[in-house]
């Protein structure tokens, strides 16, 4: 067995062999069905967000108000499991838009999935009728060894 070394920026070593580079996808969810959103959240309702594969690693997520959401809408991101597993609403922030550069991190929250899921948001309180946030998802392929 050999000594493993620190990864080279960008790159994720799940195995003593196969070094994974990390990715980031990123999503538009907004309330209305204008161009450029991936996710129209316009009802209270859990929405798929992004699909992820057996073997990945979510390794954080990040979020940024473009527009501030309706008033009382609560918004979580989560997976399958867990709604509110990776941003409460309250770290969120649905109806403060923030400054281009801002973003809300998930807190030392990373899991690996062993089965294929889908990265959720959910939307609560009151049905969106305005608003519009990007999601960075940071994630990176395990592979099986």
């Amino acid at each position: 067995m050999s000594l493993k070394s620190i990864p080279y920026i960008g790159e994720f070593l799940p195995s003593y062999e196969y070094p994974a580079p990390v990715r980031a996808a990123r999503i538009l969810v907004g309330a209305l069905a204008t161009v450029g959103n991936d996710v129209v959240a316009n009802a209270i309702a859990t929405f798929n967000i992004l699909t992820v594969p057996v073997n990945a690693v979510v390794i954080s997520v990040h979020t940024r108000i473009i527009t501030a959401f309706t008033a009382a809408v609560t918004l979580t991101i989560g997976d399958g499991v867990a709604p509110a597993l990776y941003l409460a609403s309250a770290a969120i922030a649905p109806q403060t838009a923030v400054a281009t550069g801002s973003l809300v991190g998930s807190a030392n929250v990373s899991k690996h999935y062993l089965a294929g899921t889908n990265i959720t948001i959910t939307a609560a309180g009151a049905v969106p009728t305005a608003g519009q946030m990007e999601i960075f998802i940071v994630y990176a392929l395990a592979g099986n060894d």
